[in-house]
């Protein structure tokens, strides 16, 4: 099977190829720089995303910002964002705090993006 894919790793944006035999990726052309060969594996194989949403807090105007620190595999992420929506957030909180650790038993942390007090 073909696929075609635009790589996001690098600025340029490389319109790749890639041929997909057994469940694995046997070519990848029109990458031009290595990174490319790297990112259509991980697309086509293994798609993964960073996951950011905002959590209400009870009795605040402003929501607090989180994301993944890392990326989820892409179809666990509806499930991740209903994970997100249950956390109870104990202020103060500090940028880089892990709200939830190792959501859905994976090794993706949810952390704040910004300092609440």
């Amino acid at each position: 099977m073909k696929k075609q894919i635009i790589c996001t790793s690098c600025p340029i944006g490389c319109q790749l190829e890639v041929v997909i035999e057994d469940g694995l990726c046997t070519q990848v052309s029109g990458n031009a720089c290595p990174r490319g060969k790297t990112y259509a594996e991980q697309e086509c194989l293994r798609p993964a995303r960073m996951v950011s949403t905002s959590l209400l807090i009870p009795g605040r105007s402003l929501p607090l910002s989180v994301r993944t620190d890392r990326p989820m595999a892409k179809d666990e992420i509806k499930a991740c964002l209903q994970a997100i929506a249950e956390i109870k957030v104990q202020l103060p909180v500090k940028v880089g705090d892990v709200l939830l650790a190792n959501v859905l038993g994976s090794e993706v942390n949810i952390i704040a993006t910004r300092n609440y007090e």
